[in-house]
């Protein structure tokens, strides 16, 4: 779990969340995973 997030992250994340109706956790576990996925299959 990253130390800091800036705010303008966060509130960006938060409300993308809340209008999916789930956690910001459960958002960002979401986003990173997506990512983890484009860097292998880029390699």
């Amino acid at each position: 779990m990253p130390a800091s997030i800036e705010r303008s992250v966060w509130e960006y994340f938060s409300d993308k969340a809340e209008r999916r109706g789930i956690g910001l956790s459960a958002l960002l576990t979401d986003v990173l995973r997506r990512e983890i996925k484009i860097n292998e299959a880029l390699k």
